[in-house]
């Protein structure tokens, strides 16, 4: 253990958070490939759904704020591994009240918001004030492919465990087994400093005159991410029918995601923008014609074109928002007080999109219908993401990369 902890601590500060994210990422797609799938299988009703995620991120908001204050009493990497041990109790909450049935998952969705919001207070500081601006583009690429690694064997793996145990209970040992090994695993960040949390700061966000850009950029991001992890939540397990047949389709596309994310991680924000956008095209048009055909091969076919885009556009927007995030506080001196009030904003706008959903619903239209329109709402805000990614490009200071530095 000693041996490890010094080739992790002689690692740069990046290279150990992508190792954290890299738990992170993975812990969460275990968590979210199937849980919310398990809560629309017990009735079939989307809003049940939307409630539990509104739940989360409500619940999160919260604990964010209760982060950030604990962050500025014990330092940015205890307030991190706080966050890994809250997520292994949210395991072992789930392994116990799985069995319980539809107010299991509010349970276990209060307590996986709380661990989250501790988690993102201390992440969103790490990538503000605690890494080099010009290394952030790379290391979304590289963190995007090597997620996407995992995502190749875990969901066929989870699924056919699941569909044979017709159980969540696969899901949650493995998700509490990663969550654990984060816990246990040394890594320093040389940032781990408490930080100050003062009102005025607050009151200079306000004052910005670039605030309403900012504002644009994280309605826009989160609106589209929570359009996302409603659709596929729910979409790939209607169009297939079962849990192993989700995981075959969830490992095809990650593959596909993979082998694209590798051999485009070198590229510059630059040159990602110019690809993004013929790629843009192509995929709200798969959008529209899944939504159009809602069957197994249109299916397939959106998600590796979607591999293929994300791969592009998703570390851009990325980029895009960090940058303009950095723009508001370019010498990093109020990363808690900002961390905060984005937050606020994109839990504003995930209220926003859950009550337009649960709106939607209450119109009494099918739940194939409701699902189709989530699928155009998700081309549109893709559309949104793509090009605030190409006008805040040159945003701010920092905002020319030296494709030297990416590469």
């Amino acid at each position: 253990m000693s041996r490890l902890s010094e080739f992790l601590n002689n690692l740069s500060p990046t290279k150990q958070y992508l190792l954290v994210r890299t738990y992170f990422d993975s812990a969460i797609y275990v968590f979210d490939a199937y849980c919310m799938t398990y809560v629309f299988k017990e009735n079939g009703r989307v809003q049940d759904v939307v409630v539990n995620i509104l739940i989360t991120l409500v619940t999160f908001f919260v604990f964010f704020l209760l982060g950030s204050i604990f962050m500025n009493r014990v330092g940015v990497e205890n307030n991190l591994r706080t966050s890994f041990l809250l997520y292994v109790f949210t395991g072992l909450f789930g392994i116990y009240l799985v069995h319980i049935g539809a107010m299991s998952f509010v349970l276990i969705s209060l307590a996986r918001g709380a661990a989250e919001g501790f988690y993102w207070a201390s992440s969103h500081t790490i990538e503000l004030s605690g890494l080099p601006h010009d290394s952030r583009s790379k290391l979304y690429s590289i963190s995007y492919a090597i997620n996407g690694v995992f995502t190749v064997v875990a969901p066929v793996t989870l699924g056919y465990l699941l569909a044979k145990s017709n159980s969540l209970l696969p899901a949650f040992v493995v998700f509490t087994a990663i969550c654990l090994l984060a816990v246990i695993t040394p890594y320093q960040f040389n940032i781990n400093k408490k930080l100050s949390l003062h009102r005025n700061s607050f009151t200079e966000i306000l004052k910005n005159p670039k605030l309403g850009s900012f504002v644009a950029v994280k309605l826009t991001i989160s609106a589209y991410w929570m359009i996302d992890w409603l659709v596929l939540s729910i979409i790939p397990f209607v169009v297939l029918g079962n849990e192993l047949n989700m995981g075959i389709y969830l490992t095809i596309s990650s593959l596909f995601g993979v082998v694209i994310s590798f051999a485009t991680h070198k590229l510059t924000v630059q040159q990602k923008a110019k690809l993004g956008g013929p790629l843009l095209v192509i995929m709200v048009l798969a959008d529209i014609i899944l939504a159009l055909y809602f069957n197994p091969y249109m299916l397939y076919i959106n998600a590796i074109l979607t591999a293929l885009i994300f791969s592009v556009v998703a570390p851009l927007e990325n980029d895009m928002s960090a940058r303009i995030t950095n723009h508001l506080d370019p010498a990093a001196k109020i990363p808690v007080e900002l961390n905060i009030f984005m937050e606020f904003v994109y839990t504003i706008a995930r209220m926003l999109i859950g009550g337009l959903v649960l709106g939607i619903i209450a119109t009494g239209i099918s739940v194939i219908l409701v699902l189709k329109i989530l699928v155009i709402l998700l081309a549109l805000f893709e559309i949104g993401n793509y090009l605030l990614s190409v006008k805040f490009l040159k945003y701010g200071r920092n905002a020319v990369i030296n494709s030297a530095t990416v590469n």
